[in-house]
């Protein structure tokens, strides 16, 4: 398997598993928010009102479109 292969499955890698964690984001910071609130840096965001799932998929988008362009670059 050549490099150009493995950093096109790294992309589709990628894309499958952000895409389960944008579906399911919300529903998992609703049911663990006890579990949320005893770490410091993650209080400010049940503070905030949570984390909704169009914010979590806006910020995977721009962590793909990072990977996108390191790669194309590679």
């Amino acid at each position: 398997m050549n490099l150009k292969k493995v950093i096109l499955l790294g992309r589709l890698v990628f894309l499958v598993h952000d895409l389960e964690e944008v579906l399911t984001v919300e529903k998992w910071i609703n049911e663990n928010k006890s579990a949320i609130e005893k770490i410091e840096l993650a209080r400010s965001l049940i503070k905030s009102g949570g984390y909704t799932t169009a914010e979590f998929a806006i910020t995977v988008l721009f962590i793909f479109l990072m990977f996108m362009l390191i790669a194309f670059f590679a």
